[in-house]
């Protein structure tokens, strides 16, 4: 394993040649793990101190909230606008960016060698990071957008935009793992010889 992280670490810019699904596919494996766990190490401290502010604001003003509890279940509605309880949207969107670079960044090369190993163009593996960065953008306006137009909703045409984005992403998504997933061409391509 760590000999196929270090082979795909140090051709992380090659975006020639071919790559196998036994090359390819342990260390999507890595890179998926350790953007999880970065996404919790950002995105659960967000979520617990926004969840705490609740808390402390139910203590503090019980006549604004109703608390319901059952086994398995846990419900808070807070009466009014309280922006300031809501968790902190641009460190989340700063850190979904980020990992997302990185995770295009970790990816880009090894997708396009095993596109290339079915004798596809790596370009492939762009439609998908592209309507990611779509999708992003588009949420981080709409969020922005929230504050500013309290009480009139979000703007229907970017949130319109981030639907299809979104469905689109997910799709393009879906159709790139069918690719990776096929076998290489025997022999040599027009990427070169297959490994050996």
């Amino acid at each position: 394993m760590r000999q196929l992280v270090m082979f795909n670490l140090r051709n992380l810019f090659n975006f020639k040649g071919r790559q196998t699904r036994g090359q390819f596919w342990p260390y999507v494996g890595v890179v998926f793990v350790l953007m999880m766990a970065a996404y919790m190490a950002i995105f659960i401290p967000i979520f617990v101190s926004a969840f705490m502010s609740m808390q402390q604001f139910a203590a503090e003003n019980p006549d604004q909230v109703t608390i319901q509890q059952g086994p398995g279940h846990y419900s808070m509605q807070i009466e009014g606008s309280h922006p300031e309880l809501m968790p902190d949207f641009s460190a989340v969107f700063a850190g979904t960016a980020i990992l997302s670079i990185l995770s295009i960044l970790l990816l880009g090369a090894a997708v396009a060698r095993r596109l290339h190993d079915t004798n596809r163009t790596g370009a492939w593996g762009a439609v998908p990071a592209v309507l990611l960065l779509i999708s992003a953008g588009t949420m981080s306006s709409i969020f922005g957008n929230l504050a500013a137009s309290a009480g009139t909703g979000p703007d229907t045409g970017l949130f319109l935009t981030m639907f299809l984005s979104n469905l689109f992403y997910m799709v393009s998504l879906l159709a790139l793992i069918i690719l990776l997933c096929m076998d290489g061409t025997k022999g040599e391509n027009r990427y070169g010889a297959a490994e050996g």
